[in-house]
Formats: C-alpha cells, sequence, structure tokens
C-alpha cells in the first residue's frame, strides 16, 4: 500500500526505480519549466535586440546575414537572420479585380462572377516572389496586398554543442548563469507550509 508522498507499482526489470516523494518530483519539474521560462524570455529578448537597429540606422543582424558564435575558442554555431514571412492577399470576388482580369484576357481562360482560384494562385505566386502586388507584366493588381513580416533570427548549432558549452564551463570562459538567466530578485513571498 502506498502513502499519499509514494508510488506503489514496482518497476519493470532492468528499469530504473521510480521516484517516490512527489514533492521533490514536483519541484524537479516546475524548476525544469522555470529554466524553460527563463530561457524562451532570453531567446526572445535576443531575438529582439537581432532585429533592432544600431544609433546609425543599421541592423544589428540585416536579412540573410550570418553570425558565428564561439565560446573558449570553439564554435557553438551561428544565427541567421531569415527574411520575414510573405503573405499574399488577394480578394478575387473584388469588383476591380475581376474588371482587371477582364481587361487582360491573355491571363484566364474562363470569368465567372469569380476568378479562378488557380489563376488567382498564380498571381499570388509572382507577387510573393517578387513582393510587390504586381503581374508579371508589372502592372498593379487591383484587390491585392502584401504583408511582410518581421525578419526572424534562426540558429545552426554545430552537432557537439553539448560538449562546447561543457568546454566553456570547464574551462571558466562560461558562466552558467548565463544560461539560465535569473529575474531580478523580488521580495521573499510569504512562505506556504506544505503537507506533512
Amino acid at each position: 500500500m502506498s502513502t499519499p508522498g509514494e508510488t506503489s507499482a514496482a518497476p519493470e526489470q532492468g528499469a530504473a526505480a521510480p521516484p517516490h516523494d512527489r514533492r521533490e518530483v514536483a519541484l524537479e519539474y516546475l524548476l525544469a519549466k522555470a529554466g524553460i521560462k527563463l530561457l524562451g524570455d532570453a531567446v526572445k529578448t535576443s531575438g529582439a535586440i537581432l532585429r533592432a537597429s544600431r544609433q546609425d540606422g543599421t541592423p544589428v543582424l540585416a536579412e540573410t546575414d550570418r553570425e558565428s558564435a564561439f565560446l573558449a575558442g570553439l564554435r557553438l554555431g551561428a544565427v541567421l537572420m531569415k527574411r520575414g514571412a510573405v503573405t499574399v492577399i488577394l480578394d478575387n470576388t473584388d469588383p476591380l479585380f475581376v474588371a482587371w482580369v477582364k481587361d487582360h484576357p491573355k491571363y484566364h481562360t474562363e470569368i465567372r462572377e469569380v476568378v479562378e482560384p488557380a489563376f488567382a494562385k498564380r498571381l499570388k505566386d509572382h507577387a510573393r516572389k517578387v513582393g510587390k502586388p504586381i503581374a508579371p507584366t508589372g502592372e498593379m493588381v487591383p484587390g491585392m496586398s502584401i504583408d511582410v513580416g518581421d525578419p526572424t533570427p534562426t540558429e545552426e548549432l554545430v552537432d557537439d554543442w553539448a560538449d562546447v558549452l561543457a568546454h566553456a564551463i570547464a574551462s571558466g570562459a562560461l558562466d552558467p548563469g548565463r544560461l539560465f538567466p535569473l529575474p531580478p530578485a523580488a521580495p521573499a513571498p510569504a512562505l506556504e507550509e506544505g503537507p506533512q
């Protein structure tokens, strides 16, 4: 029979014994979740800094640029600034768009009250490629707009990144506190006594 802080199932042959103290396992789980949250916040902050501009107006890391990072003389990986996603919006029911298509018979085989979706897709693909709401002829397409998202940093860690971190920590080149940034100290909360 198990008590409130223990598990009763026996481990399978060769498997590690399950932890018996729920409070300790809950603490480990919450510490891991807090670490993930802190790291997620650090990634967001670093990403915003990489997308920012310097005082002279140049970007910290421009679109399509790559910057490698080194620790204790070993390459940890690189950050690449991917272009922002391009979204093309085309309302193929827009009367101006339909009228424009009617004026350009080489672009279509059939016009109904709604322009063929395949034709609209070809126009959108072209506009996405050139980054402007224009047809292959260079004409502006009525009813079409383009939204370009923010550039996004992405990482390329070397295969042995964990070894690089371990070496940097062991050599003193990396303070482990940089891996797990802590928030500013706040007043200690009132202590809650858990069940005994």
